[in-house]
């Protein structure tokens, strides 16, 4: 298997100004509909459903098949991805 995007060697400019705005995000887990898709809710009721995998999705529909600040929630806060680390702003995912 292979990625659908190639490996990012660093970070969008526009992931790295999401990254301090996803850590203070408040977002609050519904359901976890399997290990990389999720839903939640923010402060304001509005739901977000969130996959991580061999692409990145999220209900927003701000960034289509990349990382918005949902996506980054769920890989900083749930998976607890160090900020540094590469696999923080990768657009896709393999199994292993």
């Amino acid at each position: 298997m292979s990625r659908s995007v190639p490996w990012r060697h660093k970070p969008t400019s526009l992931i790295t100004e999401m990254i301090p705005v996803a850590k203070d995000l408040k977002l609050y887990l519904l359901n976890e509909i399997g290990p990389t898709s999720l839903v939640f809710k923010d402060e304001n009721d509005n739901k977000f459903k969130v996959i991580i995998g061999n692409t990145v999705n999220c209900s927003c529909g701000v960034v289509k098949n990349d990382h918005c600040i949902h996506s980054l929630f769920v890989l900083l806060k749930k998976f607890k991805v160090a900020e540094s680390h590469p696999i923080l702003w990768q657009a896709s995912y393999l199994d292993s």
